[in-house]
């Protein structure tokens, strides 16, 4: 099975920026996108989402995105 978590771009920004952990992680928003753009990583992003078989979205905090994993993992148990 194939389990992707989405995140939208703009919480994914805010997070960088609130962990603080590297030195350009104060960029701006409009910085961050055009970085994105370029990644080899993001890439093939929107192609691995088609391909998955469960797609989580990861906009709230920690407990709603484990809440949400255990589900799909429930539903592949009972396959």
């Amino acid at each position: 099975y194939i389990l992707f978590i989405d995140v939208p771009q703009k919480i994914r920004w805010e997070r960088t920026v609130s962990w603080g952990e590297k030195s350009d992680d104060a960029m701006s928003f409009e910085k961050f996108q055009e970085t994105e753009q370029t990644m080899e990583t993001e890439k093939y992003v929107p192609e691995m989402k088609e391909r998955a078989d469960f797609v989580i979205n990861n906009d709230q905090d920690l407990e709603h995105l484990l809440q949400a994993v255990d589900r799909v993992m429930a539903e592949i148990m009972k396959k």
